[in-house]
């Protein structure tokens, strides 16, 4: 999870001290906090940034695009229909609000009378809100592709004509941060890794979403959603390591993106942190038409997925975690123990000891949770995970949740443990067949319900 630079964030940004330059008929204002600051300003604070009749709505949807205001939705789209013009690092993505603002023909002071409109329309607090909460959604959460934008070197502005019939048109421009005087304070948004190289941004871009597309590709044909996240999951597992510079600080910025797993999995300092197999996980869910979102929590970032309208908790990053000795040294993966991370339900989620890590934020930052389901998939599914106890003393820990259906034993569960119980209930193979459904018989409905699971 991102360490944020520690910053003074004093009550002022509710007022935020701003610089304000005028050219011609336009006016343009600057704000003094960068983007990341707003991230540590949003992370420290009590006061819930959402008002209390949208905190009790329900949520529905992955995407964060819809959970927010008309207004910010313009900036969101502004934004979207901009995005694959900023390789330079340079240029302002400037988002035009589709509509004038009527302040009225006895509006006082232009930029009180804006923020009073904007905070009226919207239903925010502050502004600043009204303009981070698109830019957040954005990058962080719903389009993790875009990895060539540095949110730390992001500040906003936003400017306004002189009102005419009380009239006037605001446009939101986000920018190299400024400082308090209106000078830039970088050259660049890319982030460091691409040295200022526009060119080595675009073209690590692309080969990003090449690997995206090959992995997708070789998902086993027809899988279902399971079956293709656990695939992914596998993936990342076997191909990824977590950062082992995480503790030093020498971790490459590369490490927080999604380009650090898809690309870099073992690769030092570039390796993946949570961001990274979060983000990567979302871009290949993506790309497979699976309703999924990223989440985040002060200290951690994982997904949810949606399947038959309910959420559940897939997190990449402790699907692929080390089992830690007595003595706190790693051992080994963490074998079928993985699979309490993969499309688990929050009573499975409360039990890990990692539980803390995942008390998501939204319900009282920026934007609502959803209500994730209790139970897990499987067990909605109607296939029996009970634990079996394991005498390995590598493990560590009472049983192995989802032993029924490793039949073969690899530490794994994929389409070869439907045909190694195929073969064993058919007589064709010696072994244990299980009883995956829980009707109390071990049968072709045992094979059936696995083959269900993994191609639907």
């Amino acid at each position: 999870m991102k360490k944020p630079v520690m910053v003074m964030i004093v009550f002022a940004i509710f007022m935020m001290c701003t610089a304000v330059y005028a050219q011609d008929d336009v006016t343009t204002v600057y704000g003094d906090k960068t983007m990341y600051e707003l991230y540590e300003y949003f992370y420290k604070t009590d006061k819930p940034a959402v008002i209390a009749e949208q905190r009790n709505a329900s949520v529905t949807s992955t995407r964060l695009y819809d959970q927010l205001t008309d207004i910010e939705k313009d900036i969101y789209d502004g934004i979207e229909a901009q995005i694959m013009n900023t390789f330079n690092g340079k240029d302002n993505i400037e988002c035009k609000l589709s509509k004038k603002i009527y302040l009225g023909q006895d509006y006082g002071d232009v930029q009180t009378a804006i923020t009073n409109k904007l905070m009226e329309e919207t239903g925010l607090p502050t502004i600043s809100y009204v303009f981070f909460r698109p830019y957040y959604a954005f990058f962080s959460l719903d389009h993790p592709e875009y990895f060539w934008v540095d949110d730390t070197r992001i500040g906003y502005a936003y400017s306004y004509t002189e009102p005419s019939g009380g009239y006037t048109t605001v446009t939101v421009k986000y920018v190299i941060s400024k400082d308090k005087s209106g000078t830039p304070l970088y050259d660049t948004y890319l982030p460091d890794i691409y040295n200022d190289d526009p060119a080595a941004a675009r073209k690590e871009y692309e080969k990003a979403m090449a690997k995206a597309d090959e992995i997708v590709a070789s998902a086993p044909k027809g899988s279902s959603i399971w079956g293709k996240l656990n695939y992914y999951m596998l993936w990342l597992k076997d191909n990824c390591k977590y950062n082992e510079y995480l503790d030093s600080g020498t971790l490459t910025k590369r490490s927080r993106l999604a380009v650090s797993a898809l690309l870099y999995g073992d690769k030092g300092k570039d390796a993946p942190v949570c961001e990274g197999y979060s983000e990567a996980l979302k871009i290949l869910c993506d790309k497979s038409g699976i309703d999924s979102m990223c989440v985040q929590s002060q200290t951690h970032k994982w997904n949810l997925i949606k399947i038959n309208n309910k959420f559940y908790h897939c997190d990449p990053t402790w699907f692929d975690s080390m089992y830690v000795d007595e003595e706190g040294n790693p051992v080994k993966p963490f074998g079928l123990i993985s699979y309490d991370f993969l499309l688990v339900g929050s009573d499975t989620m409360g039990f890990q000891d990692v539980s803390t890590s995942h008390n998501m934020l939204y319900q009282d930052g920026l934007f609502l949770s959803p209500d994730v389901s209790k139970n897990d998939y499987l067990k909605d599914m109607g296939i029996t995970v009970d634990y079996q106890y394991s005498d390995d003393p590598e493990y560590n820990y009472e049983g192995i949740k989802y032993g029924k259906l490793d039949t073969d034993m690899d530490e794994s569960i994929t389409k070869n443990d439907s045909l190694a119980l195929l073969k064993i209930i058919s007589g064709i193979a010696k072994g244990t067949a299980k009883d995956v459904n829980g009707d109390g018989k071990t049968d072709l409905n045992d094979v059936v319900k696995m083959q269900k699971l993994m191609f639907g």
